[in-house]
């Protein structure tokens, strides 16, 4: 009997399971959330620290699994025509929110949230899938770059997107690629070692 192909290979159920957790936990999150804005909760979501780590687990775990997800289907070659389709649907969607964001809030649009952040890293992880343990070094070196490097200079919202800024401009979801990055690098790794 012959071994499976990718495109007859059983999925693996640990990093569905993962993304569906996740998923659940940003329904929770953004159901407090919309409770709060419409005043029928009120929640303090940058100050209590409870919700500053939720959302923030919740964004690693998405970051996390997409990361295991490239790690593993780099194993028997990237099927390019679904990660095109795949980034299509990303920057798709990332315009939609960006656009109609600005129309709702003008004062605080997202102008790179978690689908600009996915859309971006992507495509430049894809260099990194043969880096083996290397991405687990790499990976903790992003996730500290920010807290030991930060300049004035990308203070401006052009620039934002890096993560290198001291400071930030209100907006409603910011996932900068700086410490992201990092954790997505984790997920190569992680994904990279995982049992077919």
């Amino acid at each position: 009997i012959s071994n499976p192909s990718p495109e007859t290979a059983v999925r693996l159920q640990f990093p569905d399971a993962l993304r569906g957790i996740a998923v659940l936990a940003m329904i929770v999150f953004h159901l407090c959330y919309d409770l709060d804005y419409f005043d029928f909760l009120h929640v303090d979501f940058s100050g209590n620290l409870f919700w500053v780590i939720f959302q923030k687990t919740i964004v690693s775990v998405f970051v996390l699994v997409a990361g295991i997800s490239l790690g593993l289907t780099s194993r028997h070659g990237i099927r390019w025509h679904k990660f095109w389709r795949r980034e299509v649907i990303l920057l798709g969607c990332a315009a939609v929110v960006s656009i109609a964001s600005y129309i709702l809030f003008p004062g605080s649009w997202i102008f790179f949230g978690i689908l600009h952040f996915m859309a971006l890293a992507s495509v430049l992880a894809l260099p990194f899938v043969r880096l083996g343990l290397m991405n687990v070094l790499l990976g903790g070196l992003i996730i500290g770059l920010p807290w030991l490097v930060s300049h004035p200079v990308f203070n401006i919202t052009a620039l934002q997107w890096l993560g290198l800024n001291e400071v930030v401009v209100n907006t409603k979801d910011y996932t900068p690629f700086l410490p992201w990055f990092g954790v997505m690098l984790m997920g190569v790794f992680w994904g990279s070692q995982i049992e077919i």
